[in-house]
């Protein structure tokens, strides 16, 4: 029986210590006893040092593995994955660009062609000694796991890890590297963080201010992570904590889906310029610790800005009477008082010398 060569390419940047490639080939008779079909197994394992980028039709970040297809004979082969996990799988024509998911895409599969389980089962007509890229990945955003895939076809394939996305060796319609980047920040909401009152909705929110500067211009998104329900501002500088509609550039309370209640924003970034990035709450008065992740063709800067609470207060106006006014207005007082008195004095004294002229004024 033939052999399957699995054997890892160089690699120039990140690769993946924990993916092994398994060589199992067998070979199967037909039923006219003529042809033999050629079964060989590939094993691996997705983890969080695994390549990411962004599947066709859906957000977030998903985990995959590049695995260069080199057929020796022309004929029709089949590739079925086998996992506890619910995965994809993508064959291409070379090169495999991962910011463009549709360029030279030969075919694709989610589930088997029954669907009666959510593993991926895909046939092609492959060409002798023409490499190919097949990337196994999953249906759900984030996860990992192992995995094997199984190969038919009427010859021996090379099966190669590709440990690096950024040499190939081959011709490339790109001429940067096609790697994603995440960056991460984490930090909490407590009673000391500073206020605002979030547009559209009453009460006191926490936040915090993050400044965000990418090294390179491109599209980033901006995803939290935490047990409270969350949402985010990005903003140019400056961020005017009362006026929370000025320099705003997006907004998101929910994911694209809604299928969770952490926000998930998108949008295109200059590299070198710093912008700012809102962490707060949907209900008022809120805290809690949260986590937030940045992903981009650059790392991101990802600092502390600490903005003062703003708090809105009402204001007396009082106008104070020119110097000496009271003075004046209390001895005029005094003035009327002790005239008072005396004129109350002289009547008592009157009665006690005539009562008689009393009782005629009476």
């Amino acid at each position: 029986p033939a052999g399957v060569s699995l054997s890892s390419m160089k690699v120039t940047s990140v690769s993946s210590s924990t993916t092994t490639a398994a060589i199992l080939t067998t070979t199967a008779p037909l039923a006219n006893g003529k042809s033999v079909v050629r079964i060989s197994h590939y094993s691996g394992v997705l983890t969080t040092s695994s390549f990411t980028f962004t599947r066709n039709g859906r957000s977030g970040t998903f985990y995959f593995e590049a695995i260069e297809v080199t057929p020796k004979r022309t004929g029709n082969y089949i590739f079925t994955s086998n996992s506890t996990i619910d995965n994809y799988g993508y064959l291409y024509a070379n090169p495999f660009n991962p910011l463009n998911t549709t360029s030279n895409l030969l075919t694709y599969a989610d589930d088997n062609e029954d669907e009666t389980s959510d593993q991926f089962s895909l046939a092609c007509t492959l060409q002798a000694d023409t490499s190919y890229t097949l990337i196994f990945t999953t249906f759900d955003p984030d996860v990992t796991g192992p995995f094997s895939i199984f190969t038919l076809g009427p010859s021996r394939i090379s099966l190669r890890r590709l440990s690096t996305l950024s040499t190939f060796y081959i011709a490339t319609t790109f001429t940067t590297p096609a790697i994603t980047v995440a960056s991460n920040y984490s930090s909490a909401l407590g009673m000391d963080s500073s206020m605002f009152t979030r547009n559209g909705r009453s009460g006191t929110f926490y936040f915090e201010a993050i400044e965000v500067t990418p090294k390179r211009t491109g599209n980033y998104t901006f995803k939290s992570y935490s047990t409270i329900d969350s949402y985010g501002y990005l903003y140019t500088n400056p961020f005017d904590p009362l006026n929370t509609t000025s320099n705003l550039l997006t907004h998101a309370d929910d994911d694209g889906y809604s299928a969770s209640d952490q926000f998930s924003m998108s949008y295109p970034l200059e590299g070198g310029i710093t912008y700012i990035l809102i962490f707060t709450t949907f209900d008022a008065g809120v805290t809690g610790s949260f986590s937030v992740a940045a992903v981009g063709p650059g790392r991101v800067s990802l600092v502390r800005n600490n903005v003062p609470t703003v708090t809105t207060t009402s204001t007396v106006s009082t106008t104070e009477a020119p110097y000496g006014m009271y003075d004046t207005i209390n001895c005029a007082l005094f003035l009327q008082l002790s005239i008072g008195l005396s004129n109350i004095h002289r009547l008592y004294c009157e009665i006690q010398i005539s009562p008689s002229r009393l009782l005629k004024t009476l």
